[in-house]
């Protein structure tokens, strides 16, 4: 019974010897990052944003309201199809056909302009 009382951190609480702590090296730990992982991660924020903006106006420029709408809801709000859905009184299958409309059309866009998505993560075939 004591063990229900306990809060869930307090029963999953690992208790580790301060010489075992400092015996790990900063480089060896999971969150390390060297200057050059640190400078690509910042560059691809830059990136990142670069390629939000750009998305931003072409959808407005390209895409009707309701597909605008269905887009944001699922991308940038992170709702489901169904959850969308309810939001914009509709069914998820519209929702779903409308989210694969948007992409569509965004992408011929960026066919058309000539976008190039440079992820610094990702290396490239020899």
């Amino acid at each position: 019974m004591e063990q229900k009382n306990k809060s869930r951190a307090e029963r999953h609480k690992v208790l580790l010897p301060n010489e075992m702590l400092q015996a790990i090296r900063n480089e060896d730990s999971a969150w390390y990052e060297n200057a050059d992982e640190i400078e690509r991660g910042l560059q691809w924020g830059k990136e990142k944003k670069r390629l939000l903006a750009w998305v931003r106006k072409e959808m407005q420029r390209r895409l009707t309201k309701k597909e605008r709408r269905y887009l944001e809801l699922y991308f940038f709000e992170g709702l489901s199809y169904r959850k969308a859905a309810e939001r914009t009184k509709t069914e998820p299958s519209s929702v779903l056909r409308g989210i694969r409309r948007a992409i569509k059309k965004l992408r011929v866009s960026a066919k058309e302009n000539n976008m190039v998505i440079r992820r610094p993560f990702h290396k490239p075939k020899p």
